[in-house]
């Protein structure tokens, strides 16, 4: 479950373009530049995971009732790695530019 979501925009922009005081300066924004910011349950892929082993427990005893519900699951686990990454990069960049 994702707790909070933040997105931040960034963009250059020259003025001379943005009021056509200049037809050789591109109007609009160059070099746009995306951040996200995900707070995530972090107990949320321990459960997820578990979940994901019952379930393939389910499916090789002949149990499963839900099959649908191993592709999400499986979907929700990437989704958080995929997360959990982007904060790994994220936060490695802002040490290396510290230095």
């Amino acid at each position: 479950e994702i707790e909070e979501l933040e997105c931040e925009l960034e963009g250059d922009l020259d003025l001379r373009g943005f009021l056509g005081l200049s037809k050789d300066v591109r109007k609009g924004y160059e070099n746009i530049r995306v951040t996200f910011r995900v707070k995530t349950d972090s107990d949320q892929l321990e459960k997820l995971k578990k979940e994901q082993f019952n379930l393939r427990f389910q499916a090789a005893s002949g149990q499963m009732e839900n099959t649908s519900r191993v592709r999400s699951v499986r979907r929700d686990i990437a989704r958080l790695m995929t997360i959990a990454r982007g904060k790994r990069v994220e936060s490695g960049a802002k040490s290396a530019s510290k230095e």
